[in-house]
C-alpha cells in the first residue's frame, strides 16, 4: 500500500507503483581515474608469496548527461494520465521543431534570392557608347 504523490489516493496492496520524472536538469561529469596513457607496463595479477595486487578503477572519461530533480510514486491511473500528457508534449514539441525548421529554411531562401539577384553592368564606355575621356584630335 502506497499513497499516490500525485492525486493523494491510497492504492491497494499489490499495486505496483511509477515513478514519474517531474523535473531534471543537465549536468557535466568531471573525469575521474588515472588516464590511461599513464598506465603503462604489464601489471602482475598476483605478487610471490599469494598476496594479491589491488585492481586499478577503471578510467572514466566523464561527459554529459541529465541528473532528476524530483520524481513521483504515483498509482496506475495517474502514470497513464501523465503518460498521455507527456507523448502530446512530444508531438507539439516535434511540431513546432519543424515549424522552426521550416521557417529557417525559408529565411536562408529568400536571403540567397537577394544575393543572387542579377547586377546590371556598367561599360567603361557610358551608356551613350562613347569614350569618357575626350581625346583631342590632331
Amino acid at each position: 500500500m502506497f499513497r499516490c504523490q500525485k492525486c493523494g489516493t491510497v492504492v491497494a496492496a499489490n499495486v505496483r507503483s511509477t515513478k514519474i520524472i517531474v523535473a531534471s536538469r543537465p549536468r557535466f561529469y568531471e573525469p575521474r581515474g588515472q588516464d590511461p596513457s599513464e598506465r603503462r607496463g604489464r601489471v602482475p595479477r598476483f605478487r610471490r608469496g599469494g598476496r594479491r595486487v589491488r585492481k586499478r578503477k577503471p578510467y572514466d572519461k566523464g561527459g554529459q548527461g541529465t541528473e532528476i530533480v524530483r520524481e513521483l510514486s504515483v498509482c496506475p491511473k495517474c502514470a497513464a494520465e501523465f503518460a498521455v500528457e507527456a507523448e502530446a508534449a512530444a508531438e507539439a514539441a516535434a511540431l513546432e521543431a519543424a515549424q522552426a525548421t521550416i521557417v529557417q529554411a525559408e529565411t536562408t531562401e529568400a536571403e540567397t534570392a537577394e544575393t543572387e539577384a542579377p547586377q546590371l553592368e556598367t561599360s567603361p564606355l557610358g551608356s551613350t557608347g562613347e569614350s569618357p575621356v575626350a581625346v583631342a584630335d590632331e
